[in-house]
């Protein structure tokens, strides 16, 4: 297991401890709004105020040596009482990298870092509604008071990647604003019960070269697009690309779709950013006819550089999500950090 069991309290958690590291790590919070749509016919109808959430963006909090840790960190879910049928659907997850320096004068240059292994952890509420009049018709049941849960471990190396998905049950009152209580029920499941499903994929493909998980893989082409965001050859280049990650040992593929510059994208009345790369994704699970299709956002310049001020999600054929970043207040966002 990578974490110690510490208290995790229900209120105001920051999700799990960050790693003790050489370079001592930070983690730098984005809040985020949340509207959803479903498709009725050929229509989408929507609706804004559902839900919401953050983003945790974890990196070194200095100059980076022989080896350091990066990692993202995620919660969002919905609001029961603003979408059908009350449902309260939500997760947690974080991803942290492992990098090492393999020359050059910096760990971060281009090409002098290499990736050894990535880790995920996370949980979320298990959902299987394929329409929208599943939703509407299975509420949560009133007659129980749990509600479901798969918490999954999930490690990348470059010889072999390994998950572990493990099930519990829950309090159904509780949401994601106040996730503390089931994140405490993850470290108690993943330290005394077995998993429920363990598996393993053996590397034998010439392909899978870097030992990435999914978000360790979106974040790197996100930094590489913004790099190469004034040369039209280079980034029509990563387009042309396919990449592969791992994902509860099961290999998946992924390609840079579109990329388009947006000179302003206007998030609130009175909230314009400039320079923004829309760029949009397709993920599948190897030999799967059906991809899934998201977009980020990200500006390519200032303090929001990297940062996704929108996304825009199709977990089913018949919902969408998007997130829109809020705009921080001068108390925002917040930095919790962590030292060896």
């Amino acid at each position: 297991m990578l974490l110690c069991l510490g208290t995790l309290a229900a209120e105001n958690w920051d999700g799990f401890p960050l790693p003790p590291s050489t370079p001592p790590v930070e983690s730098v919070r984005y809040s985020y709004n949340m509207r959803g749509s479903a498709k009725l016919l050929i229509f989408w109808i929507g609706k804004s105020g559902v839900g919401g959430g953050w983003i945790d963006r974890i990196q070194p909090s200095e100059t980076a040596g022989d080896s350091w840790v990066e990692g993202i960190q995620i919660l969002f879910g919905s609001d029961p009482g603003a979408v059908p049928g009350g449902h309260n659907r939500w997760g947690y997850s974080r991803e942290l990298s492992y990098w090492k320096n393999s020359g050059g004068d910096s760990g971060t240059e281009p090409g002098s870092a290499r990736l050894q292994k990535t880790v995920f952890e996370g949980f979320m509420t298990i959902s299987r509604e394929e329409s929208v009049g599943e939703v509407e018709s299975n509420g949560e049941d009133v007659d129980s008071d749990l509600s479901a849960f798969e918490a999954t471990i999930s490690r990348v190396t470059p010889e072999r990647a390994t998950a572990e998905l493990r099930r519990f049950r829950s309090s159904s009152e509780v949401s994601y604003r106040e996730p503390g209580l089931v994140g405490r029920q993850y470290l108690e499941v993943d330290i005394y019960h077995p998993p429920d499903i363990d598996r393993t994929f053996e590397n034998v493909l010439p392909s899978y070269r870097i030992p990435a998980g999914f978000l360790t893989t979106v974040h790197q082409y996100i930094k590489e697009a913004i790099r190469e965001s004034t040369n039209k050859h280079a980034l029509n280049s990563l387009k042309r690309e396919v990449r592969t990650y791992v994902h509860n040992a099961f290999l998946y593929s992924i390609s840079l779709k579109k990329a388009k510059k947006h000179k302003r994208v206007k998030l609130d009345r009175d909230w314009n950013i400039r320079n923004v790369l829309e760029l949009k994704f397709d993920a599948r699970r190897k030999g799967a006819a059906d991809g899934h299709k998201f977009s980020i956002w990200v500006p390519v310049e200032g303090d929001l550089a990297g940062i996704p001020i929108r996304i825009i999600d199709k977990p089913r054929w018949w919902l969408k999500i998007e997130l829109t970043l809020k705009k921080p207040t001068p108390s925002e966002p917040s930095t919790i950090s962590a030292s060896e």
